[in-house]
């Protein structure tokens, strides 16, 4: 499905099946976004969102803070879509997956997929604040399915070998 309003690939993912938690978290992600790129329509802030789900006022600041770290240290650009967009990107669907991660305890597959992102520091530098919104949205009900349903497993399958790969060739 491709939106009117965006020139992007088709890539088969959209936002009209997922669950409450994952759209919320998307929700912020792409207004989180669009606030930067001062993009922001009149009316939305992303904090709305976490004050009016419970969430507490700390993970504003732990998303605030991931979500810093990710993009001052970024290796390369991170497709987040515009918010009205009902079409998903693989990072957006990456994202999703992090929080899922996380929330299941399953730290190294969050860092494998945050690490498509960041440096092995900019890792270690953000698993704090995302430990801390994933255990505040998971306090308030809002728990993302494991892996979100939305991510590619042999996706990331794939790209870990490569970075396996790519790291056992630097050694040799």
């Amino acid at each position: 499905m491709a939106c009117d309003e965006h020139d992007h690939p088709e890539d088969g993912l959209t936002i009209d099946r997922l669950a409450a938690p994952e759209l919320f978290c998307l929700t912020c992600l792409r207004l989180w976004v669009e606030e930067c790129l001062e993009r922001q329509r009149p009316g939305t802030d992303w904090r709305d969102g976490f004050a009016q789900a419970g969430i507490p006022s700390s993970s504003v600041h732990a998303f605030e803070m991931f979500m810093t770290i990710v993009s001052k240290t970024a290796l390369r650009p991170i497709d987040v879509r515009q918010s009205a967009c009902q079409c998903m990107s693989q990072d957006e669907a990456r994202f999703l997956g992090m929080i899922a991660a996380v929330q299941a305890g399953c730290f190294p597959m969050f860092q494998n997929l945050l690490g498509e992102w960041v440096p092995v520091t900019a890792i270690r530098a953000a698993t704090m604040p995302i430990s801390m919104l994933a255990g505040a949205l998971d306090a308030c009900s809002l728990r993302l399915p494991p892996m979100a349903k939305s991510v590619k497993a042999e996706t990331f399958q794939t790209n870990m070998l490569a970075r396996m790969d790519r790291g056992s060739q630097q050694i040799h």
